[in-house]
């Protein structure tokens, strides 16, 4: 008997370039290398110029209307468009992507995986992520240089 593939909903605070979404393609590729399929569900645009690298990869992206300050919708949104996937394992990136992601997760009962950079924290994120971080199964972690 062999296991269902691994359907992973990657879930990023948005598609702005330059920032977090400059690896996504990278990282998204290596996990589909490994068999899994693989979309990014963002949580607001910004500039959006993340987006064309994650498509240029062959990667679904859905980006929802709203902004960053909405949190309430933005998980309403996330969760309807989750459901609505099925995925088998959430990956989040970043504290509001962890957070809502994780919220979702345990909804829904999918894993989720948390990847997290160490070289600034908000002291209200940095507590937010602290009592939430026992929602992720699995923790990333970037440091500084």
């Amino acid at each position: 008997m062999s296991a269902l593939p691994m359907r992973i909903a990657y879930v990023i605070n948005s598609v702005e370039g330059g920032g977090a979404a400059s690896p996504v393609p990278a990282v998204l590729g290596i996990l589909r290398d490994g068999g899994a399929e693989v979309a990014v569900f963002a949580l607001t645009a910004r500039d959006r110029r993340g987006e064309t690298a994650m498509r240029a990869a062959g990667f679904d992206v859905q980006v929802r209307d709203g902004g960053e300050t909405d949190h309430v919708a933005a998980l309403w949104w996330l969760d309807a468009t989750l459901r609505d996937w099925a995925p088998t394992h959430l990956w989040t990136s970043l504290t509001r992507a962890t957070l809502l992601g994780q919220m979702v997760g345990l909804r829904r009962g999918w894993p989720v995986v948390s990847w997290q950079h160490a070289a600034f924290l908000k002291p209200a994120n940095r507590v937010l992520l602290r009592a939430m971080q026992r929602l992720s199964r699995l923790w990333v972690g970037i440091l500084p240089r």
